[in-house]
Order: C-alpha cells, then structure tokens, then sequence
C-alpha cells in the first residue's frame, strides 16, 4: 500500500472484471525513492499494479492503482516518466525501452484531460486534438 498523497491506492471492490485495458507490460514504478518491478494495466480510468504477472492474467485484484483523476500530466525523463499529481508529487516510472516509452507516453497522454504533458513522438508538447 502507497500513501494516498501520491495517488497510489489500495485496490477497492467493485472493478469490472475483465475490463479491457489499453495497454499493459513490466514497469519500474518509483516509491520511497526505490524502482520496483510490476505488471501494470493502464485501464481508461486507472492505472493498475501486480507485484507479478500471473496475478493479473489470474483476475487477481491489483496490489496498487492509481486514479487518473489524480493526475494533470505527464513529464519523460531519460527512459520513463513522471506522472504529474494535483497534489504537487510526482511519480515515476521507467520503461523498457524507446518504443515502449512513446507506446506508455501516447496511451497516458490520450487519457489525461488537462495539463502539461510532453513526449519524445509530441515533441514536448501535448498533441492537439
């Protein structure tokens, strides 16, 4: 369990069961300042997290999740990014590789409503609808 400032949350009862997700893969997600390994699912409402991949092909409920309510934008660093709180935090994650970074930053950037967002395939800038 994360603290709720920085909008990672308990998973809580009522998710849909096999809801497509949009996007799914192994990301280093950022907490008390150490990258951990999960299998993430980006759903159009949330982001969620297992500590292994099987929970999720299982139907196990995630061990984290985060409301993209929370967030207003994205920022890439080097091979990740951050996701921008409302609060003021930050949190970060690191993917694989290139193409996975532009696949994550595109799928985030189409559901975040508001905001500064930037990455490497909008050139910085938020694409425009």
């Amino acid at each position: 369990w994360v603290p709720p400032a920085t909008g990672l949350r308990p998973p809580t009862a009522g998710l849909k069961p096999r809801e497509p997700f949009i996007i799914d893969g192994f990301l280093k997600v950022s907490h008390a300042g150490k990258l951990s390994m999960k299998y993430c699912r980006l759903f159009r409402e949330r982001l969620e997290f297992w500590t292994r991949q099987d929970g999720a092909l299982k139907g196990a409920k995630p061990d984290c999740m985060v409301s993209l309510q929370d967030f207003y934008g994205l920022e890439t660093i080097g091979t990740g990014f951050l996701l921008k709180h409302r609060s003021g935090h930050k949190t970060g994650i690191n993917v694989v590789d290139n193409g996975s970074l532009r696949e994550w930053c595109n799928a985030l950037l189409s559901l975040l409503s508001s905001g500064e967002a930037s990455c490497p395939s909008a050139g910085g800038r938020r694409p425009s609808s």
